[in-house]
This record gives C-alpha cells, structure tokens and sequence, in this order.
C-alpha cells in the first residue's frame, strides 16, 4: 500500500524562499502539487543513515589502532558462508582488535577507496596503514594467525 502526502510549495519570484505556508499570492508565482510518498522518505532516511555509516566506517579504517576489516556482498555465497567464522572471529578477538563489516553495495564509495575486487575481502589495519589482505573464504585459525603474526 502507499500513502501519498501532498503540500503547496510556494517560491517567491525574487529570491530562492520558499514555505509551505498559506501566504499572499501576488507575490508569488503560481504554486506546484508537490507529492512525496512514504517510501520515498524512508528512501531519504535510509540514504542519510547509510552515509553516516560509510563516514564512521571510513574514519575507523583510517584511524584506528588495531582493525579487521571484512568486506562483502549479501548476495555473495562465499560472504553467506564467512558470516559464523567473522562472528566467531569477532568474539575471539574482543579486546584485541575490532573487526568492521562493511557491505559492498551499501558502502560502495568505501569498497571503490579499497580497491576491492573479490568478496569477501578481508584488510588487517593499523591507523590506516594496510598490513595484510587476503581474499575469499578463510579459515577461522588463518584470520587469528593473520592478527598474531603483526601484533607479536
């Protein structure tokens, strides 16, 4: 079902204002049905929540001390059958490193700065600097041993 909500927008002739309130109209042009369904503003929502997202994921990978990076696709079989490994792998290094997914189709601007060409793909960091990078589907023990042989 879809709800449409409608408003008058009105634009003064000299200036860029413009008001969805009632106002004298000679001094203004005539005035547009402007129609916004629900969808379209959680599109805009969504959109807004997503490149919050790719921002802090973004500053993260850039500055942080210690950091795993997996990135994926939920299309993607291989990332489908990753996920319980990185959630393990998540547990096991809880105050050791964070691990940070990032979703290519959601975050493609980041996954374009990373050069990211397979999924998943797995970028060990510290404070921006690329330590090791290993694509496809991986063991737990290789995700640990990644992690033990930069920060011994």
């Amino acid at each position: 079902m879809t709800y449409y909500w409608s408003f008058r927008v009105f634009a003064d002739k000299n200036s860029n204002f413009y008001s969805t309130k009632n106002h004298n109209l000679t001094n203004f042009f005539p005035s547009d049905i402007v129609e916004m369904t629900i969808n379209h503003l959680k599109h805009i929502i969504m959109e807004e929540k997503k490149e919050a997202r790719e921002e802090r994921n973004r500053e993260k990978l850039a500055n942080a001390d210690w950091i795993m990076a997996e990135f994926y696709a939920t299309w993607c079989p291989h990332c489908k059958r990753m996920q319980p490994i990185v959630e393990e792998f998540k547990k096991s290094m809880e105050g050791t490193l964070e691990v940070v997914q990032v979703d290519i189709d959601q975050e493609s601007a980041l996954a374009d700065f990373y050069t990211i060409e397979m999924y998943p793909t797995f970028i060990l960091l510290r404070k921006g600097e690329q330590l090791w990078r290993q694509s496809g589907e991986l063991p737990l023990e290789r995700l640990e041993k990644a992690v033990k042989e930069f920060k011994s």
